[in-house]
């Protein structure tokens, strides 16, 4: 199942981005996954968390207040 495979790759790295198409099986089993988030040790957020946690500096260059 790939999302086990993005489970796995989150433990490895610390972080995993994962996109799906929106077919009803798909979305059936991704609500049921995501409501198991919590137990398995994870949070959802945003990418854009995630580039800001990687690359600050870009964050930095795409804000208008720097």
């Amino acid at each position: 199942m790939q999302l086990e495979e993005t489970a796995a790759k989150a433990r490895a790295t610390g972080f995993a981005i994962a996109i799906d198409h929106p077919y009803d099986t798909t979305l059936d089993v991704l609500a049921k996954w995501l409501a198991t988030l919590e137990k398995r040790g994870f949070v959802q957020v945003p990418v854009t968390a995630i580039v800001r946690a990687q690359r600050p500096e870009v964050t930095a260059r795409s804000d208008p207040q720097n």
